[in-house]
């Protein structure tokens, strides 16, 4: 791949190393979510919402994806919240590990995780 500069600088010497973005594709109004929250078992897309203090699993089309962002089409609707994680936590022991570890299940009762709410962002 060639790209050319739009002007010409004084410090650019031939063969120097550079880092670049390229945006191939923009799009306005659309719904996305990290691509970490989508599980596909079967060709079938699906992420975990919050729906009444519970979380279900909704079957989602997806669209465009970058490294981080994936957008969907159909299947969620602007403002539910996405479940990105969840941790399960109790006192005692899990897995032999003890102490206040955060992968010990020490910190307490109940169920906690991560979550975000959709809203219409940029995709691309």
């Amino acid at each position: 791949m060639t790209i050319g500069l739009d002007t010409a600088l004084n410090n650019i010497y031939p063969n120097m190393a550079v880092n670049a973005t390229i945006i191939t594709n923009v799009k306005d109004n659309v719904l996305v979510v990290p691509s970490g929250a989508i599980q596909t078992s079967g060709g079938q897309s699906t992420i975990r919402v919050l729906k009444n203090d519970q979380i279900q699993t909704v079957d989602v089309v997806t669209g465009d994806s970058s490294d981080t962002q994936t957008e969907i089409s159909s299947g969620l609707n602007e403002g539910e919240t996405v479940v990105t994680g969840t941790v399960k936590t109790g006192t005692g022991t899990s897995g032999g590990t003890t102490g206040n570890s955060p992968f010990s299940g020490g910190f307490g009762r109940g169920f906690g995780g991560g979550g975000i709410r959709v809203g219409g962002g940029r995709g691309g």
